[in-house]
């Protein structure tokens, strides 16, 4: 059991500090300035406020320490990784997935799509809703890939929720993990309005390798 104790920060610091929690892909440039103009001992109370705030394990930032001793830029990139991939791992540690309108955030479905262009029979990973009333939704229609990118993508997902696996939850994907996974997925992204939609199938994650070979469709545009 790792116990945690609360660090002193002072108030002015302790804003500088949350502002340092936030930084994003977007915005590394200006957060990796700020985290280089503190001290080695405001760094090490930065980190010792962040691991008791979001419960985060300083061993590995110790072997990070080790690791990069003579290097600064690369402890720096180190630390600003560690924040944002933690942070996003936050979004996994819940028991709950998000329900909307009967289907599961982050899980994988085949559909039937009445409104369809190219597809009425998506393979998607439902991403998040959109239009409080109607509650429509964004997702990932595996069809858009080829193959070959397609298996690569589910099993880069279930190797990064391997943890979530292991204790007994379903993997998940969020915008924030798909977007720092594999920036480029523009041609993938598809929304669909919930009244067109009809699940045919929820598809346990334990099956979606296998399923890529069951469903081989891809969509050309």
């Amino acid at each position: 059991m790792i116990v945690r104790i609360k660090p002193k920060v002072p108030v002015n610091l302790k804003k500088l500090f949350d502002k340092l929690i936030q930084v994003t892909d977007q915005n590394l440039p200006m957060h990796y300035k700020f985290l280089k103009n503190l001290t080695p001992e405001l760094r090490e109370l930065f980190m010792s406020y962040f691991s008791f705030i979001y419960k985060y394990d300083l061993r590995e930032y110790d072997l990070l320490k080790r690791k990069f001793k003579t290097n600064e830029r690369m402890l720096l990139d180190g630390i600003l990784s560690i924040i944002v991939d933690f942070k996003d791992n936050e979004v996994w540690k819940n028991n709950q997935l998000k329900l909307v309108r009967g289907i599961y955030l982050g899980q994988l479905y085949q559909i039937q799509y009445r409104n369809y262009k190219h597809d009425p029979f998506p393979l998607a990973i439902f991403l998040n809703s959109y239009d409080s009333t109607h509650q429509n939704f964004q997702a990932i229609n595996l069809h858009y890939f080829d193959r070959s990118f397609r298996e690569y993508f589910i099993k880069t997902i279930l190797r990064i929720n391997n943890p979530r696996i292991k204790s007994g939850k379903p993997p998940i994907l969020s915008s924030q993990m798909v977007t720092k996974l594999i920036p480029q997925l523009s041609m993938a992204y598809r929304n669909y309005k919930a009244e067109e939609i009809k699940v045919v199938e929820k598809i346990s994650h334990r099956r979606w390798v296998s399923y890529l070979s069951i469903d081989k469709r891809t969509i050309i545009v």
